[in-house]
């Protein structure tokens, strides 16, 4: 049997070395970008956002005070970034910024709060009709303290020119 030397043992232990380093560091790498994506949301700061903090709670006392308006739910898709520019531009243009209110889906953890939302703030025409809330982005109406309407009933992608014309159906744009 041959005698392996010593050279190859520290060879082969540099390269796994080696690589266990730049995997480690490859994952961080791909961790700080998700947390600086999912941290940099475009409508925080902007919007009055609801936090994962007894969010019912809280969207009940805010409704209480401002019982007509409007509710963007924001969830992570392809284009969400994009849309959320175009919105903020669009807030910004029809003075609508004290009007909207925000929730990130992405950051609640509560898996039923949807089904939770529905039952605490759907009018009764959107109950009786057996509405599913989706893990979406979407837009919801409240008038009264009761959600009314909402722009998507079933899944879609979130876009300007939908904002658009159910917000003027609304009434709330004056065009």
């Amino acid at each position: 049997m041959k005698k392996v030397p010593t050279k190859n043992y520290v060879i082969v232990s540099i390269i796994c070395l080696s690589t266990i380093i730049i995997v480690s560091y490859l994952a961080y790498c791909f961790d700080v970008k998700n947390s600086y994506e999912y941290s940099n949301q475009i409508m925080s700061g902007f919007l009055f956002e609801f936090r994962e903090d007894e969010i019912i709670n809280n969207i009940e006392n805010y409704v209480l005070d401002n019982p007509d308006c409007i509710l963007y739910l924001s969830h992570n898709g392809n284009d969400t970034k994009v849309f959320e520019r175009e919105l903020r531009s669009f807030i910004e243009q029809n003075n609508m910024r004290s009007s909207l209110v925000y929730i990130n889906l992405d950051t609640i953890k509560n898996k039923k709060f949807l089904t939770e939302f529905a039952d605490k703030f759907f009018s009764k025409e959107l109950k009786a009709k057996n509405v599913n809330m989706l893990k979406q982005s979407n837009i919801l109406v409240f008038k009264d303290g009761v959600v009314t309407d909402m722009l998507y009933y079933s899944k879609q992608s979130i876009n300007m020119n939908d904002v658009h014309l159910f917000l003027s159906g609304q009434g709330v744009l004056n065009d």
